[in-house]
């Protein structure tokens, strides 16, 4: 307020002297050189002045991460917490030893990313980021139709419409990409035209409670896909359970099924193709989107959509999914729209977070992606 007022005292003898100098003008005659130059000199430092005064009045970046901390009630009622996490995430390029500063850069990108306000989208798929095409490649049984069906080629209600859209995970979000996905199929197969995706950046700003910013922003906590599925339908949409038997069925007639509380081992990490059991130590919890199947030799495989730049798409069988023991949801009702209370990119690709995380090695981000519904049960 205070900065405000000098600044509007400053234009205020600005304008005085402006017009002093106008009067005199009329009396005097033109000026002689020397006077212009001295003019121009109290005219450039009042400009300075100014300057300085409208500069003062531009909020920093630190100053815009305490605004939202207070503006959304972050840690309201524990100022102690509020202040130190604020201190890290502003100091976290100087923090020491590496595995905390690289803690706290990343809760500095995931703020960042909510104060840039919007998602990174592209009309393209970047570089880097597997594409349908070179996951068939590796896995060729995918490309025949008769073989296979893809839910985004195949079904009748998408068929011409290309809606298969994609989006990358670059730390613990994974319980919103794969209901964001989810949502974009739904509603494309009753939609001719274009179909967005939910902007994530933009609902985690307006949508999230303090408590759910809090794990997002500084824990990097997961959170419940099915729940953020129920948020985001159409209201009184109803998400329901389908068994693992019935999943060839369903995902023909009502669309792709959401993958949650999916138990993630360590050489899930490794190829786009898993069967049997999975090796290795449990690392998490992950939520991804069913969108194909395909049968060989009695065995049914089953396509999912994931959000890690290298696994894109990821096949696995029967036993596999079942000893993973995810939770498996579909949609009966027709999904319209996409509700008008949330931003909608109409772009082909997807991520959010700042890229700070990018030059982490890839197991951090799918890792700590964890899909934590067991929170909410």
């Amino acid at each position: 307020m205070e900065d405000k007022k000098i600044l509007k005292r400053s234009i205020e003898e600005s304008k005085k002297t402006d017009e002093k100098d106008g009067e005199e003008v009329s009396r005097r005659g033109p000026k002689t050189p020397k006077t212009d130059e001295k003019d121009d000199e109290e005219v450039s430092g009042r400009e300075l002045k100014i300057q300085k005064v409208e500069e003062a009045q531009v909020e920093t970046q630190e100053q815009k991460r305490s605004r939202f901390f207070k503006e959304k009630g972050m840690f309201k009622d524990d100022e102690v917490t509020a202040t130190f996490y604020l201190e890290m995430i502003n100091n976290a390029d100087n923090l020491s030893p590496q595995t905390s500063r690289m803690k706290y850069k990343s809760a500095q990108g995931r703020l960042d990313r909510i104060l840039a306000g919007r998602d990174k989208t592209n009309t393209e798929l970047p570089l880097g980021v597997q594409s349908f095409q070179e996951f068939c490649q590796v896995e060729p049984k995918w490309i025949d139709k008769e073989q296979s069906f893809v839910f985004f080629r195949d079904h009748p209600k998408v068929v011409g419409k290309e809606c298969l859209a994609q989006r990358s995970q670059l730390s613990g979000l994974c319980y919103l990409h794969g209901p964001d996905m989810m949502q974009h199929y739904l509603v494309a197969m009753n939609n001719a035209g274009p179909v967005g995706i939910i902007d994530l950046c933009a609902m985690i700003a307006e949508n999230f409670t303090p408590e759910q910013l809090q794990n997002h922003i500084c824990y990097n906590n997961g959170g419940n896909s099915r729940k953020i599925l129920q948020d985001i339908l159409v209201e009184g949409t109803k998400v329901l359970e389908v068994k693992i038997d019935d999943v060839v069925k369903t995902l023909r007639e009502y669309g792709p099924i959401l993958v949650s509380r999916f138990n993630v081992y360590t050489d899930f990490k490794s190829s786009c193709k898993h069967c049997t059991q999975p090796t290795g130590a449990k690392l998490g919890q992950h939520s991804m989107v069913l969108i194909g199947s395909r049968q060989e030799g009695g065995t049914t495989f089953f396509l999912l959509q994931n959000w890690w730049k290298k696994q894109q798409f990821i096949e696995v069988d029967r036993d596999y999914l079942l000893f993973c023991q995810p939770m498996l949801y579909y949609v009966e009702e027709p999904q319209l729209a996409i509700p008008e209370k949330f931003l909608v990119d109409f772009k082909y690709y997807g991520e959010n977070d700042i890229d700070v995380e990018e030059t982490m090695e890839e197991p951090e981000g799918p890792i700590k992606g964890i899909d934590g519904d067991e929170l909410d049960y």
